[in-house]
């Protein structure tokens, strides 16, 4: 917009919410994000902690657990001290890198890890010293995740071929084992880069380099709906609390909010101008938080799609976010743009 007199160029206000969507009409007291300051641990040279490549909570929000170039799953409590000194190494299992975990949707303390270079899926109870149990898997994982009962877990390969573990009951009924269910595959047609189940556990959106989010059933596996949401790849995908809308960001720097209940979009955010990497809702549902290609977080209303923080200070670009399930506490890590800067994780919030 214009001024007809100065010739001016002005940049137009982003238009106000609806008042039933304020915080205010909703009785919401959002944290003063703006006093908050980073608890941050950085690599030091001569250490193997110099790539973090994933973060995420435990369903208590006790632990936080973190992975890179170490031959282990690292366990953090960041409620006692963000300290790499104080954290547990899930030592005894991987020879090379563990790439990839996930926390259990069943129970606090039990997780699994894999290293793709010597494809061996560990089970811990991140209590104990060595793992519960060791897989030797044919495919080399990049990602997975416990469905929400904890009664199966579904991994995505390097080939973007997504499959299924199930739980099988020993003789003595007292052990459970974790095997490939070999009677399920899904192979897509386009590579996967993030993917959430539903809160019931039927439905998995799958985000994809096309710019589209499948949806298959589990555990059946079967393709019910493909929804095309962005110009260039889909790169994140999460699920709000309340089960009812689904975020996902792309390449394109647009966030599109939909509505996985009537399958239809709601509305779309535009908070920064560069692609996006991760994205992850609070626990109740009211922040949304994005990971972009730049140097911080932006904390935006979920309802509203107004940024409420913009900037978030990180030592580089995040690798992975994540809020934590039980508090506005905000993980995230990645590795330092220098070479020599080495790898990070930082808490955010109300520690």
């Amino acid at each position: 917009m214009a001024s007809k007199d100065s010739g001016i160029f002005m940049t137009p206000r982003a238009p106000s919410p609806p008042w039933h969507m304020t915080f205010s009409a909703r009785n919401v007291i959002p944290p003063n994000f703006t006093a908050f300051s980073p608890r941050e641990v950085r690599a030091s040279k001569g250490t193997s902690f110099l790539t973090v490549t994933q973060v995420g909570w435990n369903i208590d929000g006790r632990k936080l657990a973190t992975c890179g170039n170490e031959k282990f799953p690292r366990i953090w409590e960041p409620e006692k001290a963000v300290d790499a000194k104080q954290t547990i190494p899930l030592t005894g299992c991987h020879t090379t890198t563990a790439t990839a975990f996930a926390w259990s949707t069943k129970h606090p303390e039990y997780l699994c890890s894999f290293s793709e270079d010597d494809k061996k899926m560990a089970f811990w109870d991140v209590r104990a010293k060595l793992p519960i149990q060791t897989l030797t898997t044919r495919a080399r994982l990049s990602q997975m995740r416990y469905s929400p009962d904890g009664e199966g877990i579904m991994t995505v390969d390097e080939d973007s071929i997504v499959s299924t573990l199930i739980p099988q009951k020993q003789a003595d009924l007292q052990k459970v084992e974790w095997q490939p269910n070999p009677d399920v595959k899904y192979e897509p047609e386009n590579d996967i880069t993030d993917f959430k189940f539903n809160h019931v556990g039927d439905l998995v959106f799958l985000s994809t380099t096309r710019g589209a989010v499948m949806v298959l059933e589990y555990p059946t596996l079967r393709r019910v709906e493909n929804i095309d949401l962005h110009v260039g790849a889909c790169t994140a995908v999460d699920l709000d609390p309340k089960g009812r809308f689904m975020a996902t960001g792309g390449s394109d720097a647009i966030i599109n909010i939909y509505d996985i209940v009537e399958m239809m979009p709601t509305r779309t955010l535009s908070v920064v101008d560069v692609p996006i990497r991760g994205l992850s809702y609070s626990f109740d549902g009211e922040y949304l938080a994005v990971a972009s290609t730049n140097s911080s977080i932006i904390i935006a209303s979920s309802v509203t799609g107004q940024p409420l923080h913009r900037g978030v200070p990180l030592p580089g670009p995040p690798a992975s976010i994540a809020w934590s399930p039980s508090k506005h506490i905000l993980a995230s890590c990645g590795d330092h743009p220098s070479a020599s800067g080495g790898g990070w994780i930082s808490c955010f919030g109300l520690l």
